[in-house]
């Protein structure tokens, strides 16, 4: 019987030990990325320590009584901290500032002593849990306000984050639906049938649902400029078109770059390429999203209703780009042409007419430059 009931923990365990494994193979590179190795190892806790405080309930003798009391009080004490670190993980994909991230993980921590004090307080008072005569774990009237205090937590995230709901890609806002389903379905069949282990186990998908659709996207970035690549600037496309949602787009295209490569040879064409990418980053808001391409191509999807927000930004980057050519003490001079598409959020325009038309307007642009050399 014991075995039924842990054999779905046991798999679960193995499935984030799995994911633990294939994350080590990258280098982590943020705060985002330690915060998922630490969502997995929480839930790995909770569900070896779930795993043992099933295996003590019944346990004859004193030292049963002792370890059933110490894994249900873990349990409760580590209650909230998956939720928590899905919350921080959430505002480092959302929230640009670092302060304002802080800020809320301070609230997430101070939530989570307040549940560790609640399972002190539970020791003297068997308010959430007592262990009786038969050594058997039976829940106590304050059982519910565990559930409560996640679901309350999850609908205030919820309700502080809608100021950044611009900044919600598609799958984020899949992975924070899973959040709020899988674990809610199975906390449901849990309360109703007593004995099921089905929350945690719901967790691990979510923790799968997150590495497929943010980590393991995130990791598959260009490996010369850390840029997002084309198949995720397509996708990206693709969901802005589907929902009718306006946004241009910008298409750079490095000037003589194949010169660069010929007479300073392919790594300093690598430090071009690197220089580029992070011009790019630093005079794009945080909406907007800078790809690689191809080759020296690169493309900057601006999230804006504003058709002469390209043109802005155009202005910015030609500025910005002017600074890094008198500080970046380089043999060469970096330059670029550049051409525009709007999708308007009407009709079902097609990704590559909006890609085909930025690049004839990037060649134009290119020919204009070369002209202008000339003369």
């Amino acid at each position: 019987m014991l075995l039924m009931r842990i054999d779905l923990s046991i798999y679960a365990v193995l499935v984030l030990f799995f994911l633990l494994i294939d994350l080590h193979k990258y280098p982590v590179q943020n705060d985002k990325a330690y915060l998922f190795h630490f969502i997995l190892l929480s839930n790995i806790l909770i569900l070896i320590v779930e795993i043992f405080s099933w295996a003590v309930d019944g346990m004859t003798g004193n030292s049963g009584r002792l370890l059933n009391i110490i894994f249900n009080s873990l349990l409760y004490v580590l209650n909230l901290v998956p939720l928590s670190l899905w919350c921080s993980y959430f505002d480092e994909c959302i929230i640009s500032n670092q302060k304002n991230r802080l800020r809320r993980r301070k609230i997430y921590l101070s939530l989570n002593c307040i549940t560790v004090l609640i399972v002190v307080i539970n020791l003297f008072t068997e308010f959430l849990f007592q262990i009786n005569a038969e050594n058997v774990f039976i829940r106590g009237i304050g059982a519910p306000l565990f559930a409560a205090m996640n679901y309350l937590l999850f609908i205030l995230y919820c309700i502080t984050i809608i100021p950044y709901r611009k900044l919600i890609t598609g799958r984020i806002y899949q992975v924070i639906l899973n959040v709020a389903i899988l674990p809610a379905i199975g906390g449901y069949l849990q309360t109703k049938y007593y004995g099921l282990i089905l929350v945690w186990p719901m967790m691990t998908l979510v923790c799968l649902a997150g590495y497929i659709l943010i980590e393991r996207e995130d990791m598959n970035r260009d490996t010369v400029t850390n840029l997002l690549t084309r198949s995720q600037l397509e996708r990206r496309m693709k969901f802005l078109i589907n929902r009718h949602q306006p946004f241009s787009i910008i298409m750079i295209d490095l000037d003589k770059f194949k010169s660069i490569n010929d007479t300073y040879g392919h790594k300093e064409g690598d430090d071009a390429l690197k220089l580029i990418s992070n011009l790019m980053e630093k005079s794009i808001k945080q909406t907007d999203q800078a790809f690689r391409y191809a080759g020296d191509e690169f493309v900057i999807l601006v999230d804006s209703a504003d058709p002469k927000s390209p043109s802005h930004i155009a202005n910015r980057l030609m500025i910005n780009l002017h600074k890094m050519n008198n500080h970046a003490k380089k043999p060469y001079m970096l330059s670029f042409s550049f051409g525009f598409s709007f999708f308007d959020g009407s009709g079902d325009e097609s990704i590559y007419h909006l890609l085909s038309e930025a690049d004839k307007a990037m060649y134009q642009n290119k020919n204009k430059n070369k002209n202008k050399s000339i003369t």
